[in-house]
């Protein structure tokens, strides 16, 4: 007797087949789940980029200024006062949308900040120029929308149509006497 042979099993016929079977299935949706991992894939690689072209022009207090905020160092790599023009930029855009003075007394410290490390003198300009408009403008909230209303010209008389009246003959009121129950009928 070979020594193999004592380590032999022999599985029915029925058993075996249904095993096949099982397995057979499991390599059918390997690649299904294979194909959808891949697409999720796919989906982050495209979504990370758009997110971050998307949140470029973001301000603070918007849904995507964190994304810029995170991508910001991975920009200054290559262009090192990138976080500098960003600050003064947005306070730029706040300034031009009148945000209430508390609101902005945060973004007025980074852009400070981030400034004060550069050597840019325009940058230094702009931020100035920036605070002094803050400080001089009273605080309040966002400018009132305006309206364009047409204006009328009172100087020249206009040209009308003449006044027509038209009178409606007059009714006399008519009286009307309800029949009345002769008392001396039955």
């Amino acid at each position: 007797m070979n020594k193999l042979d004592t380590f032999k099993i022999e599985v029915p016929a029925d058993v075996r087949g249904r095993h096949l079977r099982a397995i057979s299935a499991r390599l059918k949706t390997a690649p299904r789940r294979r194909r959808g991992l891949t697409l999720i894939l796919i989906g982050a690689v495209l979504l990370v980029p758009l997110a971050a072209v998307a949140a470029e022009s973001s301000l603070p207090g918007e849904l995507l200024y964190p994304v810029k905020r995170i991508l910001e160092p991975v920009r200054a790599l290559f262009d090192q006062e990138v976080v500098a023009n960003n600050r003064v930029d947005e306070l730029e855009i706040l300034v031009e949308r009148r945000v209430a003075r508390p609101t902005i007394d945060h973004p007025i410290r980074e852009a400070e900040t981030a400034v004060a490390n550069r050597e840019r003198p325009e940058l230094r300009q702009r931020l100035d120029a920036l605070i002094e408009r803050i400080e001089r403008e009273p605080d309040v909230g966002p400018a009132p929308p305006t309206t364009t209303r047409p204006t009328v010209d009172t100087t020249t008389p206009s040209t009308q149509l003449p006044e027509t009246t038209t009178t409606a003959p007059v009714r006399e009121p008519t009286t009307t006497t309800a029949p009345t129950r002769d008392s001396t009928r039955p």
